[in-house]
């Protein structure tokens, strides 16, 4: 049979057929797909379970084994440490180097803290590093690096003496005598020993930097120094052999040793001694010689047989590259009853304008007023008795290095004189060259020294402006030397005879005779050479005086235009050069004034002598007890000054 039945419809057709019902159908065959599917899976469980639970057996028991082994290997006896072996060290014991590493033999090989035993070995004072090797099974090295003794430092509070490394760090102290290659640190506190540490303080730094300074240039210095002082601010202080003082200053140590040794040479070479160097400025070096004091005795001893008078008291010029001037400005309250200004409220209002910011090494020369202003009114210029409740005053504040200015005034103590004041050099020179009425209108003076320029700026009659530039006729001296090839002497011989600052003043066919070096004959040449030597430098001096007035906004201040004095400026073509560099008038300052003597000191180069003379002789000293910070403060006494007075007022 088919797989169809035929079936009859009730019209008698025959259907077309039906699916044999015998037959299984798609729905029937997937379940019994299913539950076969069910069967295998049932089957496939147990045998999932039995595997995982044969993974987890095998991974405890390699656990336990592991665990086990770690246990052998960290307390097994062939993996404790035996041998503890120091390298390096010849200060410090093997022992102690052990101690500190806190490393104990039997210790187990594996369980060493290396961090912390190297730790404990760099905390010995005498070592700088430390390293730990492991030599397996049971073997252990520790490498150590000692510090070398480098330099010996004395601490002052604890009155000890302790070494030092390169690095400048503390130790170990010294009981013993010591033959040293190096010169002595001092100055040095206890709380720099104690604060030390792995880290050196600034002072022990600085003395071991400037030790090593020496050593890496190869100095000669290096054995005739014998000290070096750390305790001041401004830098090294060095004590030489031989007893000199010598102010280093804080950086630029290998220019300035090398300054040093130059001038050490110098002083060798002419047969002279000093007592004090400074180098602390640029450009200059600040002398106290032994020469010096005797030829302020010899000086005051030819004023003394010239005026018939006994001189104990003197007035001193002070000049240098440390000078510098600012201006302040002070207020206060009126205190008096009826609101009256008294002395007690000026010197209020000038002691308010005194009270700046400065550094340790640094002091106030002078404080000089320059206008009053009470209440609302400005441009007072006295104002005791003036009526108001608000007092102001506008000062300019000179100052200058505490050790230069001392450095004076201890060369005139040890001539046996006292210091009754110290004197601004410009200031003075203006007191003998320029008039009132130049300083009220406004003028510029400019004083052309050896070694420094000095500037000084007048208004309203007051100072308003001072300033020191380190280039002065030395340095146009030198230029000369250098470009004709002659010897500095004559050099100096030719600028003064023959020099001239504008070449346009010097005739074409000038000629002019030129000593050389070596034993050779002189040399013929025109003197425009001359000319065009100098002139770039004075231009350079006047330039950078113009300069700093620019910069102070004071370029059109000098309305009666500007005095050139000193030495340098009796050179042809100064005033000239002057006029076109500032465009304003220019005369050369002789002293004026003055009877007497006048003949001989009627010239430029006694400007600053002679203004310093008329500075005491008019009055212009600081009264007695006056305090502007000073190293002169209460130094000396009047009685000397009175009687020269008395004789500057018969000169004068």
């Amino acid at each position: 049979m088919s797989g169809h039945t035929g079936v009859l419809t009730p019209r008698g057709a025959a259907h077309g057929g039906f699916a044999d019902l015998a037959e299984p159908t798609a729905a029937m065959a997937r379940q019994r797909l299913n539950r076969r599917g069910r069967r295998r899976r049932g089957l496939k469980l147990p045998r999932r379970l039995s595997a995982w639970l044969c993974v987890a057996l095998l991974v405890a028991g390699l656990g336990g084994a592991l665990t086990l082994s770690a246990r052998w290997v960290l307390t097994a006896r062939p993996f404790a440490v035996e041998r503890i072996e120091v390298v390096g060290q010849s200060q410090l014991s093997a022992d102690e180097v052990i101690s500190a590493s806190g490393l104990i033999p039997g210790q187990n090989f594996f369980r060493l803290d290396a961090r912390r035993a190297v730790a404990g070995v760099e905390a010995l004072p005498r070592v700088r590093r430390a390293e730990l090797v492991r030599a397996f099974p049971n073997g252990v090295t520790l490498l150590v690096e000692e510090r070398q003794p480098f330099v010996l430092v004395h601490a002052g509070g604890l009155d000890r003496l302790f070494w030092v490394d390169e690095q400048g760090v503390p130790i170990g102290n010294e009981t013993r005598a010591q033959a040293l290659d190096v010169p002595l640190v001092s100055g040095v506190g206890d709380e720099d020993i104690a604060a030390a540490g792995r880290t050196p303080s600034e002072r022990l730094a600085a003395g071991v930097a400037l030790i090593r300074t020496l050593m890496r240039l190869q100095s000669p210095l290096l054995k005739e120094i014998s000290e070096v002082d750390v305790s001041r601010a401004e830098g090294p202080v060095l004590y030489m052999l031989d007893g000199v003082e010598v102010r280093l200053g804080s950086e630029d140590w290998n220019d300035r040793l090398g300054r040093l040794g130059g001038v050490l040479a110098q002083l060798r070479a002419s047969g002279q001694k000093a007592t004090s160097i400074d180098l602390r400025f640029r450009d200059q070096v600040v002398l106290l010689m032994l020469s010096t004091v005797e030829s302020i005795k010899q000086a005051v001893g030819d004023a003394e047989e010239m005026a018939g008078v006994e001189i104990s008291t003197v007035i001193a010029g002070v000049a240098g590259g440390h000078i510098r001037g600012a201006n302040s400005r002070g207020v206060v309250a009126v205190s008096g009853k009826h609101r009256e200004v008294s002395a007690a409220d000026v010197e209020r209002a000038l002691d308010a304008a005194r009270a700046i910011n400065l550094p340790q090494d640094r002091e106030i020369i002078h404080a000089l007023p320059q206008t009053y202003v009470v209440d609302d009114q400005d441009g007072v210029k006295e104002p005791l008795g003036m009526s108001g409740v608000r007092l102001e005053v506008e000062v300019h504040l000179v100052t200058g290095a505490t050790t230069s200015v001392r450095n004076v005034v201890r060369s005139v103590n040890r001539a046996g004189l006292q210091v009754q004041d110290i004197v601004l050099e410009p200031l003075a020179s203006a007191e003998a060259v320029v008039s009132d009425e130049e300083k009220e209108l406004g003028i510029l003076l400019i004083d052309l020294g050896g070694g420094t320029t000095d500037a000084a700026l007048y208004r309203d009659g007051a100072v308003w402006y001072t300033g020191i530039l380190p280039l002065g006729g030395d340095h146009i001296s030198n230029d000369v030397a250098v470009g004709l090839r002659t010897p500095t002497a004559e050099a100096e011989e030719l600028k003064k005879r023959l020099g001239c600052a504008l070449t346009s003043l010097v005739r074409e066919d000038e000629v002019i005779s030129v000593p050389s070096v070596g034993g050779r004959k002189a040399r013929e040449l025109s003197r425009q050479i001359l000319s065009e030597i100098i002139q770039p430098r004075v231009e350079e001096i006047f330039t950078l005086v113009a300069r700093e007035l620019g910069k102070a906004g004071l370029e059109d201040a000098a309305a009666a235009g500007v005095v050139v004095t000193g030495g340098t400026s009796i050179m042809q073509g100064v005033p000239e050069l002057a006029e076109q560099i500032f465009d304003l008038p220019v005369r050369r300052g002789h002293p004026t004034g003055i009877g007497g003597l006048s003949d001989v000191v009627q010239s430029p180069i006694y400007a600053t002598g002679v203004g310093l003379a008329l500075y005491g002789a008019r009055g212009r000293l600081r009264p007695a007890g006056a305090d502007d910070g000073g190293a002169v403060s209460g130094i000396g006494g009047l009685g000397g000054m009175r009687r020269l007075r008395d004789w500057f007022g018969e000169l004068f």
